[in-house]
């Protein structure tokens, strides 16, 4: 008797081997080509401007072409294959906005805005301006036109001050268009030149950093109330180095404190549970007593947000730190920068820097006391052999 398992299966129902030669069919005024494989039918198109990739899931023709022209009906309802906008950067965008990157949602935001308001400084409109256009010479002419409207000649050896503006425009916009995020555009059906981010970057003079009266800072802040909010998120922005979305985030729980010292844990990252953008933990010093007393105590609830909801209510949570510090730092302390209370942290910096060389001054100072006083030729002697080691 045969072995059951031997047996040769039916004609029949042998799957038909993967077809070199595709069937096509007809659906709107195109030709879409259908390979046979031995999974099923399945539509597949490499043409320019109509990528697309749909498994049937079936072996009978019919069926397939059914499925086939579903996909497409439904396919012509996006707005990113619709003739309306189809290759548009509105569409551009809203496969961007879906594509996972390394940009937080705000920014991404900001990226298409700049796409935007350039599109409108050229004489275009954002949703009828086509993937293909976008091209160097495309940021050039944004470029060309800011610069006759500032009243400079347009060109790529002299430093204007207005090139800081239009190149923080462009690197922004330039998002977009990242050779990463090129392929999940294509798979979409949109055509993208490869070299739609490249554009020139114009010439940029040194700017140092808007003086501050850090005396006055520290006067201002030194007669407000320990229980206003002003006190503790100054205070954290200019004795502890914090950002405003920190300060805002700040819990108990991050901060530490060690062999008397109180420092405050930094985190930058709040899409990644606020950890840092580097992986690694770093701790800022609170170098004023008064603030690092008032720490101590909050350190003690560490599931409670530092600093408390503002206001009473009329204004969100966001929009307090946004605004209210940093309108007091421009009336009230004299502060110029565009972003005040970032402004504090460089203050924090050179605080900690000033205090790190008065130390190493101090402790060599001490080294030298103590090797005329042991009688020694050279100081490495007195420190090799007679100082303790810290």
């Amino acid at each position: 008797m045969a072995d059951v398992g031997m047996a040769e299966t039916a004609p029949h129902l042998r799957p038909r081997p993967a077809s070199t030669r595709p069937t096509r069919i007809n659906h709107g005024g195109r030709q879409w080509p259908m390979y046979y494989e031995p999974a099923g039918w399945r539509l597949r198109s490499k043409a320019k401007g109509r990528h697309a990739d749909f498994r049937t899931g079936t072996h009978n023709l019919k069926e397939a072409t059914k499925r086939a022209r579903e996909f497409l009906d439904r396919r012509a309802d996006d707005p990113i294959h619709s003739r309306k906008g189809g290759g548009t950067l509105a569409a551009l965008a809203q496969v961007y906005m879906e594509t996972p990157k390394r940009t937080k949602k705000e920014c991404a935001e900001n990226n298409i805005s700049r796409l935007r308001v350039i599109c409108k400084t050229i004489g275009r409109d954002f949703d009828t301006v086509t993937c293909r256009e976008i091209e160097p010479e495309f940021w050039q002419r944004y470029q060309r036109t800011m610069m006759e409207k500032a009243g400079r000649k347009f060109d790529l050896v002299t430093r204007y001050r207005e090139n800081i503006s239009i190149n923080a425009a462009v690197r922004s916009a330039r998002c977009l268009f990242l050779r990463t995020l090129l392929p999940a555009y294509r798979r979409a059906g949109l055509d993208v030149r490869a070299d739609a981010g490249q554009a020139s970057t114009l010439p940029v003079p040194y700017l140092p950093p808007s003086a501050v009266d850090d005396a006055a800072v520290v006067d201002a802040w030194a007669s407000l109330d320990e229980t206003d909010h002003l006190w503790l998120v100054i205070g954290l922005a200019r004795f502890a180095g914090l950002r405003c979305a920190e300060i805002s985030a700040l819990r108990g729980s991050w901060i530490e404190e060690q062999a008397g010292v109180v420092s405050i844990a930094l985190r930058d990252r709040p899409e990644e549970s606020w950890w840092t953008k580097t992986g690694r933990p770093y701790r800022a010093q609170v170098i004023e007593p008064r603030l690092a007393e008032w720490l101590r105590t909050a350190a003690r609830n560490p599931d409670e947000l530092v600093v408390p909801d503002p206001g009473d209510g009329s204004i969100s949570r966001r929009c307090w730190f946004s605004y209210v510090p940093q309108r007091w730092l421009r009336d009230v302390a004299g502060v110029r920068a565009g972003k005040p209370l970032h402004r504090l942290r460089g203050l924090y910096a050179d605080h900690v820097a000033q205090l790190t060389a008065d130390a190493v001054a101090a402790r060599l100072a001490g080294v030298e006391a103590a090797r005329a006083n042991l009688g020694h030729t050279t100081s490495a002697v007195t420190e090799a052999h007679y100082l303790t080691p810290h």
